[in-house]
């Protein structure tokens, strides 16, 4: 019996531990690097949108995703970025509502599929400026 109180109590410290390890990486987005191009994504909760409104000048390219009308933020938004005709240069499947990304300057066709329903922009990425879009899709 004394055994398994020190077992359940080791448990327990591990759990403990492990949720704090989870509480300080929450919050926190990770950079990513995918064929040259950094970029992070996420956004869900104040803290994390803090974290990335403080990193924001590190990119060029910010998107925002939301629900139409309600302004909701949408999650799991397949971001594809590409540029000519055939050159693939970013793509991403969002962990939140925001997608950050260090671009070369330049011209780029920028694909996000939300539910099946996929939008397409033509965008523009200056040296020495940032571009900001937002975009919405129909409530579900």
């Amino acid at each position: 019996m004394h055994t398994f109180r020190i077992t359940a109590a080791g448990i327990c410290a591990a759990l403990f531990a492990a949720g704090l390890a989870t509480a300080a990486h929450a919050g926190k987005p990770e950079k990513h690097d995918l064929n040259g191009v950094t970029y992070v994504t996420g956004g869900v909760g104040e803290r994390e949108q803090d974290r990335l409104q403080q990193q924001s000048n590190d990119y060029n390219l910010r998107l925002t995703f939301a629900e139409q009308g309600s302004g909701a933020y949408l999650a799991n938004v397949r971001v594809v970025i590409s540029k000519g005709e055939n050159e693939q240069v970013l793509a991403v499947l969002t962990d939140g509502p925001f997608l950050m990304a260090a671009l070369p300057p330049g011209r780029y066709r920028m694909e996000a599929t939300y539910h099946g329903t996929t939008q397409a922009r033509s965008i523009s990425v200056a040296a020495g400026s940032a571009t900001s879009l937002a975009l919405y899709w129909p409530a579900n």
